[in-house]
Parts: C-alpha cells; sequence; structure tokens
C-alpha cells in the first residue's frame, strides 16, 4: 500500500473501507500512529516512518469534564456529531 519511500496514495475512504473498520476507529488509529511517530501524514499522504530509538510511551490522560469528553472521547465526539446532522 506503499511506495519504496513509505509514501501511500490511497485515500482515507479507501484505507478504513479495505480494513472494514468503522470511520472513528479508523481516526483513532491513525492518529495513535502519528502520535508515536510512526507515521506522517499532510492531510492527503501517509509515509511510514522509521522506528524510534526509544518507544514512545504516551502518558494516560483521564477524562473528567464534559469538554474534555467533547474533545478527546470517540463516542461523544460521534454522539455530537449525530445530534447536529438531525438538527437537535
Amino acid at each position: 500500500m506503499a511506495d519504496r519511500n513509505g509514501v501511500s496514495y490511497y485515500s482515507y475512504d479507501k484505507i478504513y473501507s479495505l480494513l472494514r473498520i468503522p470511520i472513528d476507529e479508523y481516526l483513532n488509529a491513525r492518529n495513535a500512529l502519528i502520535d508515536k511517530d510512526l507515521i506522517a501524514f499532510d492531510g492527503y499522504f501517509f509515509q511510514v516512518l522509521s522506528l524510534p530509538e526509544k518507544p514512545v510511551n504516551q502518558p494516560l490522560r483521564l477524562l473528567k469534564s464534559q469538554q474534555q469528553m467533547e474533545k478527546y472521547d470517540p463516542a461523544t465526539i460521534c454522539n455530537l456529531i449525530g445530534q447536529s446532522l438531525k438538527g437537535d
């Protein structure tokens, strides 16, 4: 799915349809790979990066407020989008 430099030209809809996963799972996985510096993404193309010398561990981020849930919780975000599309 990538050229010899690790650059993928597949669009996001092609990738997640090939993987047969919901869009929110795809986005969570993609963002986790970006956060760990395993892939680069410029909005159109992905590039697989070299593994870092030391693993990148993100500190556990506990969500405590409604504002944090609306920003970081995929289920809350999905619900908000669904409500906005219904016009509620």
